[in-house]
């Protein structure tokens, strides 16, 4: 094994930091289509 150089580093931590924005707004949009679903009379899943 060896170390992480600093950009390797810098590189998956803007890949983490992509991927919880992904994750965020996956998570808002599935909110807001659900709160539509039960407003529209459509039932809770």
């Amino acid at each position: 094994m060896r170390a992480a150089s600093t950009d390797e580093v810098r590189d998956l931590r803007a890949q983490a930091r992509d991927l919880k924005e992904v994750v965020a707004e996956q998570t808002l949009e599935m909110r807001l289509l659900k709160k539509s679903m039960i407003g529209d009379g459509g039932g809770e899943e």
